[in-house]
């Protein structure tokens, strides 16, 4: 809205919407989803099946998701080092 200025207000929803929505199925490689968020700045996606929105699937969700994974194998590395 801030790209339009005062005709933010005569603008419909329409005008403002990508077309081109990207979407992933339930079965789809996390990493190929967060490698997608990554290459295109893309925050969210809908998750669909049959074409019916089954959720969305946020950066946040997959920071998460990274977070405890490296965490994990840090945690599996020190207790193999500790009895080594």
């Amino acid at each position: 809205m801030a790209q339009i200025g005062a005709h933010c207000t005569e603008t419909s929803v329409a005008d403002l919407t990508n077309q081109n929505v990207v979407y992933y199925l339930p079965e789809y490689n996390i990493y190929t989803i967060m490698s997608t968020m990554t290459k295109h700045r893309i925050y969210h996606f809908p998750v669909t099946r049959n074409y019916k929105l089954l959720g969305s699937i946020f950066i946040g969700d997959m920071v998460k998701y990274r977070i405890k994974e490296i965490e994990s194998e840090a945690t599996a590395t020190r207790h193999y080092i500790a009895t080594a």
